[in-house]
């Protein structure tokens, strides 16, 4: 029986959903293969999936330690690299032995460089899936702290040694990769029409547009929800307990109630912050997308260039966004028509095809 092994990134929640896009893919295909993901990204996130892998949770990456989901921590982060680098060498030999205990015939990875590190050792290939690698994310912040300039040289070696990358839409160059092949949208598509997705809300009879507001894993604790209710002509959902107070036109719900493409399917906007997940799911269901500006992460200008080309988007200042101030902002882009998704949303089978043909399978 053929056995590959995903190392997917805990760094919010788009590394991860794509993943599962892509895992479900695979499964179907070849349900035969066993797939072992090794990840600390919440295991809520893998459900729909949970019953067709093998999950392995634990600590692989560091990716940008955040204060909330706009604001990095730089010098928690520098930290928590010089413990990453200082345990590297260590922890791709407990990695290796995995691998070979497993049989894993590849190593998959989006694209913490424990995984590519450890494939080598362990004598299988390592193929990547990614829209950026950390090498580049880290580059505007080499003065930050003297762990960023050797984490960016020591990464940029050990993607270098990867058989294939398999390079996302949104995405750099990514030079550090000897072998590039680009593929299209990998994203989650909704399961269910709009209007089933408002009935499950509780929203069957409501005439108002919806505004999703998600800001994936690290949240947004500080937003002024009661500002929201200057809008009432507008349903605003938002991530938290249902019995959260707050107006009377914004409802609550759990993380893990609902298909979140279901959710952005059935919205007008998608308040976030522009990351892979949730810009690809907004392009892909024509939702249009108000957002909090990023300017000093590299990935941002690819983010909200895509979303430019598929749906009406806009930029709200983030201090307007945390004190719920977004009717002038939002309101044209309730206005405006839905957009039209690319060509191609089928990464998901796409990079799947390529996997198990490398795989052998």
């Amino acid at each position: 029986m053929a056995a590959l092994a995903y190392y997917v990134s805990g760094h919010g929640y788009g590394h991860a959903t794509r993943t599962c896009a892509i895992v479900d893919s695979l499964t179907r295909r070849a349900p035969q293969t066993t797939v072992h993901v090794v990840t600390d990204a919440p295991v809520s996130i893998f459900r729909d999936v949970a019953d067709r892998i093998s999950l392995h949770p634990r600590p692989i990456d560091v990716g940008l330690v955040q204060r909330d989901a706009v604001e990095p921590d730089l010098v928690a982060t520098g930290a928590r690299l010089r413990e990453y680098l200082g345990s590297l060498d260590r922890r791709a030999d407990d990695e290796a032995r995995f691998l070979r205990e497993v049989r894993a015939g590849v190593a998959v990875v989006d694209v913490a460089p424990l995984g590519f590190l450890a494939a080598g050792r362990a004598g299988i290939p390592a193929l990547g899936v990614a829209n950026f690698a950390w090498d580049w994310i880290y580059e505007p912040y080499r003065a930050a702290d003297p762990a960023f300039p050797a984490a960016i040289e020591r990464f940029r070696e050990i993607y270098g040694r990867a058989a294939l990358l398999l390079r996302l839409p949104f995405a750099p160059g990514m030079d550090a990769f000897p072998r590039r092949e680009d593929a299209p949208l990998v994203v989650r598509l909704a399961r269910r029409p709009a209007a089933e997705t408002r009935a499950a809300l509780g929203l069957a009879g409501d005439p108002r547009p919806i505004v999703l507001v998600s800001f994936g894993g690290f949240g947004l604790p500080d937003l002024e929800v009661e500002a929201l209710a200057a809008m009432d002509d507008v349903r605003f959902v938002a991530f938290g307990p249902p019995d959260r107070p707050g107006p009377a036109n914004v409802t609550f719900v759990q993380g893990d109630a609902h298909h979140h493409p279901d959710l952005v399917a059935a919205a007008r906007v998608v308040v976030s912050k522009p990351g892979y997940g949730a810009v690809a799911e907004a392009i892909a269901h024509g939702t249009a997308f108000l957002y909090a500006p990023r300017p000093d992460f590299p990935e941002y200008p690819y983010l909200v260039r895509g979303l430019e080309a598929h749906v009406a988007s806009a930029p709200i200042p983030l201090a307007d966004l945390r004190a719920g101030h977004w009717a002038e902002r939002l309101r044209p882009l309730l206005a405006a028509p839905r957009g039209t998704p690319p060509a191609r949303t089928d990464g998901a089978d796409a990079v799947a095809a390529r996997l198990l043909a490398h795989l052998g399978v």
